[in-house]
């Protein structure tokens, strides 16, 4: 046994300190969580960085051309870029700006879904019902419509996109449940998010008022009153409609009550809301101050309308 500054140490046949020995051949371990814990990231290996210069080549590959070159952060930022700073506890993900350009296009049935509800209640899609048809003026005054016209690449079926970009004639038939698949269209392309109902019946009212006003049909209209105009209306509805009809149920001083029947869900509740329209431009042409509709569905095949006016 040596001693060394008066205090006592044991030593090894060699004469080392016991505790330079255990501190030499005793490294300290990679710590190691426990079985009854579960693994940390921090406990996880790392994955090397790549340098800065690895990270501003592989953005640069990865932003669109065109597109100005501004990252949060300091990384392929463009002069003057403003740096904008990450959220509290949350590292700023430079891979993520090449999707944060440009905003996801919904699906088809989520842009369109009036639309989609629309063609899925049909028997056979666009195709149903091909002998009930309407006047292609009707359909025309639709898609020429400048206010709000419809556009094509939106993902339409073909043969409305071939409707709104070659317009039929003024005389033509065309299927009805082509009409009023463009109604909900026109619908979902404008008023689903914006206004909602009450400004798509808004809508298609200011339109059949300038229609009904026009050279057209403003001599006509001029001379008739209210009731009259919707009595000769209906008795006239064949000349622009086939395999529908309308029939004027009641009539009395400053009201009317018509009824709409029609094939098994080919006139959905977008198309009775613009026929509404329609009787409600028709009493204010004719001379009325004010008009009103109130439309109910009675059936999948038949509405009916209370038209009233002062």
């Amino acid at each position: 046994m040596n001693t060394l500054r008066g205090k006592r140490h044991r030593t090894t046949e060699k004469g080392v300190p016991r505790t330079t020995r255990d501190s030499r051949t005793h490294r300290t371990q990679p710590r190691t969580p426990a079985p009854d814990q579960p693994t940390t990231i921090r406990d996880m290996p790392s994955a090397p960085r790549p340098s800065r210069q690895a990270e501003a080549i592989t953005l640069e590959l990865q932003r669109p051309s065109g597109l100005p070159a501004v990252m949060r952060g300091s990384v392929a930022r463009a002069a003057h870029a403003p740096v904008l700073p990450a959220p509290l506890n949350e590292t700023a993900d430079p891979g993520a700006a090449r999707y944060s350009v440009i905003p996801p296009r919904l699906p088809v049935k989520a842009r369109f879904a009036m639309l989609a509800r629309y063609l899925e209640a049909l028997p056979s899609g666009l195709e149903s019902y091909p002998a009930v048809r309407t006047k292609g003026a009707i359909v025309r005054q639709l898609v020429l419509d400048p206010v709000h016209p419809l556009s094509l690449g939106e993902g339409l079926p073909p043969r409305l996109e071939e409707l709104i970009r070659t317009p039929p004639s003024v005389n033509e038939w065309v299927p009805l449940v082509e009409l009023c698949a463009l109604h909900a269209a026109a619908f979902d392309s404008v008023f689903a998010d914006e206004g909602g109902v009450s400004a798509y019946e808004e809508w298609t009212f200011q339109r059949d008022l300038q229609l009904l006003r026009g050279p057209l049909y403003r001599a006509l209209i001029a001379v008739q009153r209210p009731e009259r105009l919707l009595t000769n209306h209906a008795a006239r509805w064949s000349a622009f409609h086939r395999g529908s009809s309308l029939h004027v149920m009641a009539v009395a001083d400053g009201k009317i009550a018509v009824r709409h029947s029609y094939p098994p869900y080919s006139w959905p509740k977008v198309s009775r809301v613009a026929l509404g329209a329609a009787f409600r431009a028709a009493v204010i042409v004719a001379g009325a101050q004010w008009g009103a509709v109130t439309s109910k569905e009675e059936s999948i095949s038949l509405s009916s309308f209370d038209i009233q006016w002062r």
